[in-house]
C-alpha cells in the first residue's frame, strides 16, 4: 500500500515539474505588456 502511494506521489512530482517548465518557457518566450 505505502509503496504504491509512494510511486503515484512520485509521478504527480513529475508531472508538476513538467508543467511547471512548460509554463515558464510560455512566460519567458511571451512580451511583457504590463509595465
Amino acid at each position: 500500500m505505502r509503496e504504491r502511494r509512494n510511486r503515484n506521489q512520485g509521478i504527480k512530482n513529475a508531472a508538476y515539474e513538467r508543467t511547471d517548465k512548460m509554463t515558464h518557457a510560455l512566460a519567458e518566450r511571451r512580451p511583457r505588456t504590463e509595465i
